[in-house]
């Protein structure tokens, strides 16, 4: 099977959600797989799979450039994928991101392929509207109707996305969001913990990522008094996304809080290379996003490679992922009462030394099901039955 997969931006999660699927892909038999990306993605000299780097730059220095780049962008990339599809007379053609605005331009050139489509779904809606919310809502929704299968990484967000774009529940296909392994740390705990400034008898809890205002760290710092005396908090990613709070919001709070010094700021892009430090330094995770959060989290899957539990919130998602593994302790973060119980509780298990379910995990999230049941889709597409054997993707029977 001859599969194209399209990615628009040069990194992101998604991006990495990408490359480590496709890595995986290109080990199989079944599969001759190829990425259409720009020539500045992120992992290009990392890439055990087939590349293309025929799509239009989205990047640049001066703001105007940068905008106009990514709005011809939208138009020019989806045309540029089509033609390639027909060059590669591909099969399939795999959308990690879906331009979903200019979709009414480009659909017909779609459909002259003959391709399957098929797209991975980590966010069921925009978060954010480009231009008009309704129109661009609209769009999305005939994206969702014409693919002809449609991954999502929990029952959750399979259910949401039938009810949002009103598709039938068979189009929809649950698969694992697999762990993200960094390398190793580069020293132990403490060496790291001097490094940084940290102290060395309290528990370290790291919050970690783009921050965004769904994620609520907001609420995490409000009730960081009461555990100020035993418990330091390092926030470390970037922030100040157009309409979001920036980093100095968030000191300013802290500052107002009296928990300055419980507090650590690691502002700005994290290189790939200290992503294993801060989960070395670090005693647990803390995702307290907001229960409208929809998606799976990257975080999520870098701490469970690393071993360190996470208190998560009760988004859906987040429930789902907990209960098929003990990998850390669900909260309604959106209380401060019910947050504050939960951070109690995390601390409590890391400090009697709770066995977390990290294995089950790993197994049962990993990228090697993933691939199994993305090529069980693909070859059912296909109408080939070589991979006849892999587990089930109806979304009715994986587990909740």
């Amino acid at each position: 099977m001859r599969v194209l997969f399209y990615l628009l931006f040069p990194g992101s999660g998604i991006g990495r959600y990408t490359h480590e699927l496709l890595t995986h892909l290109s080990t199989q038999d079944d599969v001759d797989a190829e990425l259409a990306c720009l020539p500045t993605f992120h992992w290009l000299a990392e890439a055990e799979y087939k590349t293309w780097t025929g799509l239009r730059e989205i990047g640049h220095s001066i703001a105007w450039r940068r905008r106009l780049r990514f709005l011809t962008a939208q138009f020019a990339n989806p045309q540029l994928l089509c033609r390639r599809i027909d060059e590669q007379r591909a099969d399939i053609v795999h959308f990690s991101n879906i331009n979903h605005f200019s979709f009414p331009f480009w659909r017909r050139a779609l459909d002259a392929t003959g391709v399957k489509v098929v797209a991975t779904v980590h966010d069921v809606r925009r978060q954010a509207a480009m231009v008009n919310r309704r129109y661009e809502t609209h769009q999305l929704k005939n994206f969702y109707r014409r693919a002809d299968a449609l991954f999502v990484h929990s029952q959750a967000q399979a259910d949401d996305l039938a009810e949002f774009a009103g598709i039938n529940l068979e189009k929809l296909h649950v698969v694992p969001h697999g762990p993200y392994d960094y390398g190793l740390p580069s020293a132990a705990r403490d060496t790291l913990r001097n490094k940084y400034g940290l102290p060395l008898d309290k528990q370290i809890a790291l919050f970690f990522g783009n921050i965004r205002d769904e994620k609520n760290l907001t609420g995490l710092l409000k009730v960081l008094p009461v555990f100020r005396e035993n418990l330091h908090l390092v926030v470390a990613g970037r922030a100040g996304a157009k309409g979001h709070c920036t980093i100095a919001n968030y000191q300013a709070l802290s500052r107002s809080l009296e928990i300055s010094d419980s507090v650590t700021f690691i502002d700005g892009y994290i290189p790939d290379c200290d992503i294993p430090d801060l989960f070395q330094l670090c005693d647990w995770v803390a995702l307290p996003y907001r229960e409208h959060f929809t998606s799976q989290s990257g975080v999520l899957n870098v701490a469970a490679q690393y071993k360190r539990p996470v208190l998560v919130s009760s988004a859906p998602t987040f429930i789902e992922t907990l209960n098929q593994c003990d990998i850390g302790v669900v909260t309604d973060a959106d209380d401060a009462a019910r947050l504050k119980m939960g951070v109690e509780e995390i601390m409590n298990r890391i400090q009697s030394r709770y066995e977390h379910a990290f294995e089950e995990y790993i197994t049962q999230f990993g990228w090697e099901e993933n691939a199994a049941r993305t090529i069980e889709v693909y070859s059912a597409l296909c109408g080939t039955t070589s991979v006849g054997t892999f587990p089930s993707t109806n979304p009715e029977s994986q587990p909740n």
